[in-house]
């Protein structure tokens, strides 16, 4: 019912949960609404009155929105509008948080104000943050670390095996790029001239089928050295690096001298992945053996070579030499 010329309006101890429109009361100036079922207002509803100066809308059930806050703390000064009872009859009902205090004398967060915003930038965030780890990771090679202890572990658990069980005088780690020069030079000087030794190769030796990290750390750990052909193919290729890898925490886990480097051609040690810290310090500590090519010098070179693979056993450490030729 419109009753424009109303000026005070006493509704209070009844269960109204809202205003009236103000709409219906142009002339309205006081407004007694206490004990009642009011769970907000807004400055929308305000505006509806023209000329409220006062208000009573104390001891209600008060859900303590961000915007009713925020209309509490400013006092009602944009509206001109008095509390007739004081900012202390305005107590919060819900969220949990604030209940039984004043809405004047509280500040929410912006989760609890700016709710869509605050998710938005919290996912960003999180976002983010896994960004950074990943980059983090990928920058020192978490990953890796990871996975090759990993395998050191599983062959940790394996029985080891003595020297007189060990099935190969030494395991061939080269990229597939450089097999011509492994079967038509490695091979043939090292297995058909004696005295003889025993190669594993991945395409002759590996067993079929098997995981071909398994394959890798098998052969490593069945050899008595790990021979690796360097060259640039070798540094690009993924399965030298798994082989090279695992060498790596061999050497860690036996602190022995299994490790022999052919170079096929000039390779700068800074190249050689960071990572392999200890395999850096091989090539910065000890000479390694270089592919001639000066048909002269061939037979030096395998000599040096077998010199190098040789059991322990079978040879004095104190006297081994390794044939170094600069490549020209």
């Amino acid at each position: 019912m419109k009753l424009p010329f109303l000026t005070e309006l006493y509704i209070s101890g009844n269960k109204i949960s809202s205003l009236p429109d103000g709409r219906l009361y142009p002339l309205l100036a006081f407004l007694s609404i206490r004990n009642n079922s009011l769970q907000t207002f807004s400055s929308k509803n305000l505006n509806d009155y023209n000329n409220l100066s006062s208000l009573e809308a104390g001891t209600n059930t008060y859900v303590c929105s961000c915007d009713f806050v925020d209309l509490m703390r400013s006092g009602l000064t944009n509206h001109q509008v008095t509390f007739v009872d004081g900012l202390k009859s305005y107590v919060c009902d819900s969220p949990d948080a604030v209940r039984g205090k004043i809405a004047a004398d509280e500040r929410l967060s912006v989760f609890e104000c700016h709710t869509a915003l605050a998710s938005s930038l919290l996912c960003s965030g999180i976002l983010l943050f896994f960004l950074l780890v990943v980059g983090l990771c990928h920058k020192f090679s978490v990953v890796w670390y990871m996975r090759m202890t990993w395998a050191w572990l599983r062959a940790k658990r394996k029985p080891k095996l003595k020297k007189g069980e060990l099935e190969y005088d030494a395991f061939v780690s080269y990229s597939e790029m450089d097999s011509g020069w492994v079967e038509a030079h490695l091979v043939p000087e090292l297995e058909q001239v004696e005295p003889r030794l025993r190669l594993c190769l991945h395409k002759r030796d590996f067993v079929p089928g098997g995981w071909i990290l398994d394959n890798i750390m098998d052969a490593i750990e069945k050899s008595h050295r790990t021979l690796f052909v360097l060259s640039q193919n070798f540094i690009r290729s993924e399965w030298c690096k798994y082989e090279l890898d695992y060498t790596h925490f061999r050497l860690f886990d036996h602190n022995d001298d299994t490790v022999v480097l052919i170079l096929l051609e000039p390779i700068d040690k800074e190249t050689v992945p960071k990572k392999f810290c200890k395999l850096r310090r091989v090539m910065n500590s000890k000479t390694y053996l270089e592919w001639p090519e000066d048909h002269d010098q061939i037979p030096g070179f395998w000599h040096s070579l077998r010199t190098a693979i040789k059991k322990p056993e079978t040879v004095n450490r104190n006297v081994v030499q390794f044939y170094n030729v600069e490549l020209i």
